[in-house]
C-alpha cells in the first residue's frame, strides 16, 4: 500500500480476507465459519476443540474473580457471622438483618 493510502482499494479483499479467517477470543471460530458453517481452506496450526476452548476461558475467568479475592482462615471456636440467604429470596422482610450469630 502507499504511503498516501491512494490504493487503499486494491487492498481491501485481503483485509476482509483476513479479519473473515481469523480467530476471534470472544467465540472461538471465525466470522467465515459462523456465517457459513465451513472452515476456511487455509493452511493454519492445529486448533483447540470448543470444549478445550471453553475450558481455557473458564480458567481465564477464575482467575479474574480469584484475583480480588481472599482466602479466610477460620479456626474452630471462634465466632463468625453467618449470611441469611432468606433475606436475599424475599422470604422475610427487607428490613430484617441479613447477617446472624454471636
Amino acid at each position: 500500500m502507499r504511503e498516501n493510502h491512494a490504493n487503499w482499494d486494491e487492498w481491501i479483499s485481503y483485509a476482509f480476507y483476513v479479519y473473515n479467517t481469523t480467530i476471534h477470543t470472544t467465540t472461538a471460530y471465525t466470522p467465515l465459519e459462523l456465517v457459513y458453517g465451513f472452515i476456511s481452506e487455509v493452511p493454519s496450526a492445529l486448533r483447540e476443540t470448543p470444549n478445550v476452548q471453553l475450558l481455557s476461558n473458564q480458567e481465564k475467568c477464575k482467575e479474574y474473580y480469584d484475583k480480588d479475592s481472599e482466602t479466610i482462615e477460620i479456626q474452630i471456636g471462634q465466632k463468625v457471622l453467618l449470611f441469611d440467604e432468606t433475606v436475599r429470596r424475599g422470604r422475610i422482610k427487607k428490613l430484617s438483618p441479613q447477617y446472624f450469630g454471636p
